[in-house]
């Protein structure tokens, strides 16, 4: 897990010891996890975690749901830490033999952080700190559980103000309200060609101590077909102008220049540095400079284009 450590544990597997566990409670899952890796071998034979099963018969398994699935399909294959290149080799050439049209292989600790650890819980020399065995048979502390701080949520103020506008786009007009305190950008709402519940999480995440360029970000990947230009800037979906909307917001706020076009054509608010017109952003996919030329947004780093 990306910010932290998400436990597991089979219903079937903690009923098989006599154990209920409640799938919606994290610490009913972590005391289900650890007495069922406690208890391990008192389990019945066919109870067996996915890196006790060798390669070879995850490829067979995923032959198996080949032959009635059109498309290629995404299954990893776990492999063991001991893996030889000739036995990953084998994995290769039977999967194309059995007619997968597709195949993803990953060996046991060939990376730090790997996603899938199997836990086996210990005693330590402090009391109640435990440890982690990962399937290499390296010894690990779990990272320290830190406290949620709610410190960075801010609760909705009874008055706000903000600006909405009204932007064409796809044959019907799509209508953007950002409202701030005067400080912060704390909420959004949407209308039109888009889902309102973009505008709703967009912001729980601004009042969730979200920063708007990192909500903007992530808005900017959804592209689409139609084409709208805005604030000086093309924009090929909705959701690239909510993202829009937000930044404009924020640098009033920031007394800086309303598009991102203007913030470099109009050094004098930054470091005095040449301005080059064709330069007008950052590229939504690698987050290298963005030029503008001939009519598109295109990116030199990743090749990425907004024509495309």
């Amino acid at each position: 897990d990306t910010v932290g450590t998400r436990t597991y544990v089979h219903t079937p597997a903690a009923e098989a010891l006599g154990l209920e566990v409640d799938q919606t409670d994290e610490e009913s899952i972590k005391k289900a996890a650890e007495y069922v890796v406690e208890h391990e071998d008192e389990l019945p034979a066919h109870f067996i975690s996915a890196m006790q099963i060798k390669s070879i018969d995850h490829v067979k398994v995923l032959a198996a749901a080949q032959k009635h699935v059109d498309n290629a399909i995404s299954k990893t294959c776990n492999g063991a830490a001991d893996d030889t290149i000739e036995s990953v080799d084998e994995l290769y050439h039977l999967a194309r033999k059995l007619g997968c049209k597709a195949v993803s292989y990953y060996r046991d600790g060939s990376r730090e952080g790997q996603v899938l650890n199997a836990m086996k819980v210990g005693e330590t020399g402090r009391k109640g700190e435990r440890e982690i065995e990962t399937l290499s048979g390296e010894i690990v502390s779990p990272p320290p559980q830190l406290p949620v701080s709610h410190s960075l949520r801010t609760e909705r103020p009874r008055e706000l103000q903000g600006s909405t506008w009204q932007i064409p786009f796809e044959n019907q007009n799509l209508y953007v309200t950002v409202n701030h305190d005067g400080s912060r950008v704390l909420e959004v709402f949407v209308a039109g060609p888009i889902s309102a519940g973009v505008g709703l999480l967009a912001s729980k995440m601004l009042r969730g101590g979200f920063e708007v360029p990192e909500v903007s970000r992530s808005l900017n990947k959804v592209t689409g077909t139609h084409a709208v230009w805005f604030n000086k800037r093309l924009l090929t979906s909705p959701e690239q102008a909510l993202a829009e909307c937000l930044m404009l917001i924020d640098r009033r706020l920031k007394n800086l220049p309303e598009s991102q076009r203007g913030a470099i054509t109009e050094p004098a608010a930054y470091d005095k540095k040449p301005a080059t017109a064709n330069l007008i952003g950052e590229c939504p996919e690698c987050r290298g400079q963005l030029e503008h030329a001939s009519g598109c947004d295109f990116c030199r780093d990743c090749g990425y284009s907004k024509c495309k």
